[in-house]
């Protein structure tokens, strides 16, 4: 086992801000298009993937504004929400595209979005998604760029 050993030779005291995570706020996002209230989100990080799934919220039919001194995003959703996402290029950028899925569907009854893309660690298929999807009686047809 690795011992670490820290000597100084005066107490810590004080205070830091954490992040929100991007983890947890990626799928909120996602969500947020089930609700037609103005939401209020604090501690949001101000990340890349953030920005992104913004723009594609943006794309389907949501209003938001990110104040980037406070880390506060205002956002809700219009009455109409497209059943699809064209812009392949944005979801290339993220993995979290495929969040949208249930969403989407869940409003319509039918989505279209491109396959997601994001970091290149390896393979991290969504096919746990489209299983549950399948079992709830959706039928999904998939090609080269779009899940159906």
């Amino acid at each position: 086992m690795q011992q670490l050993i820290i000597n100084g030779g005066s107490k810590l005291d004080g205070e830091i801000q954490i992040s929100g995570a991007k983890n947890s706020i990626l799928p909120i996002l996602a969500a947020s298009l089930l609700s037609k209230k103005e939401m209020i989100i604090e501690n949001v990080p101000n990340l890349s993937d953030v920005h992104t799934m913004l723009e594609l919220l943006n794309e389907i039919g949501s209003y938001s504004s990110f104040d980037i001194e406070t880390n506060t995003l205002t956002i809700f959703a219009k009455n109409e929400i497209n059943y699809y996402i064209n812009n392949v290029a944005l979801c290339e950028k993220i993995r979290t595209s495929s969040l949208f899925l249930g969403s989407i569907l869940t409003i319509n009854n039918q989505v279209k979005i491109p396959k997601s893309g994001g970091c290149k660690i390896g393979d991290r298929l969504i096919d746990m998604h489209l299983h549950f999807l399948k079992r709830m009686g959706c039928e999904i047809l998939q090609d080269e760029c779009y899940i159906f």
